[in-house]
């Protein structure tokens, strides 16, 4: 009779387990959810005029808030500026990305 019952209990040992362990996940899951959404910010939409920048005298920090400009690409365009003294967009044009951040550059 009572090997039944310890059978029983094993059972349900083992069953509350794999529950308790699913649901730890699942809450895990929700509140890591919860956090990522919370921190990622819905109100950055810019216009292009706002986010342009000039060539000839910004840094690199202010280059790297262009999009579709990293900072090894801003890096690039920063020693270019060195080595050529002055740069025009055209000197851009073999860079990756110039036809998405050419709207953001000013002369």
């Amino acid at each position: 009779m009572f090997e039944r019952f310890f059978e029983l209990l094993k059972f349900n040992q083992y069953l509350f387990n794999k529950q308790s362990t699913v649901i730890f996940f699942l809450i895990l899951f929700f509140l890591g959810f919860k956090f990522f959404i919370h921190n990622i910010n819905f109100n950055d939409n810019h216009s292009v005029s706002e986010l342009q920048v000039s060539l000839s005298n910004d840094n690199i920090e202010k280059l790297i808030t262009v999009p579709y400009i990293g900072e090894k690409t801003a890096i690039k365009i920063i020693e270019l500026k060195f080595r050529n003294g002055k740069i025009i967009k055209e000197d851009l044009k073999e860079f990756r990305n110039y036809k998405k951040f050419q709207y953001y550059i000013k002369e």
